[in-house]
């Protein structure tokens, strides 16, 4: 029998503490895991929108006539090992509908430009960063 002035574990005690680690401590190692590469996901977000944004500037430095050349434009830069594929849409929007796009070969003074990145997640999921802006012509 036990003395309470006595301190320390048995032996049972001892067995038992490491039976139960031995089974948390595996499945917090996956819950870890998992949530650690859900982490890289808003990362590959940012990326794409940068590229996104980067792309978008190049386009808007030219002339009203010169962002056209980029409709259809496509290139896949790749960073930090992973691949991104950008492409870009120009269409000429009526100035009372600058989302209507079903007009693009008609000219206006109005282009709707739309960049956007795509690239891979983790989990064999396509996902994407969009950028959308209107051009004017000012001349007149």
């Amino acid at each position: 029998m036990r003395r309470l002035s006595e301190r320390g574990f048995t032996l049972i005690e001892v067995i038992m503490i490491i039976v139960v680690a031995g089974i948390a401590i595996p499945v917090l190692v996956m819950l870890m895991g998992r949530q650690a590469q859900l982490g890289v996901n808003p990362e590959l977000s940012v990326t794409a929108s940068n590229l996104g944004q980067s792309l978008m500037e190049e386009i808007k430095s030219k002339s009203f006539a010169g962002a056209g050349a980029y409709n259809g434009y496509s290139d896949a830069p790749s960073v930090g090992g992973v691949q991104y594929e950008r492409t870009v849409e120009v269409c000429y929007v009526p100035g009372t509908d600058l989302n209507n796009t079903s007009s693009c070969g008609v000219a206006t003074k109005y282009r709707r430009i739309k960049v956007r990145v795509s690239y891979a997640l983790p989990e064999n999921k396509q996902s994407y960063a969009e950028i959308v802006t209107l051009m004017t012509d000012y001349a007149e």
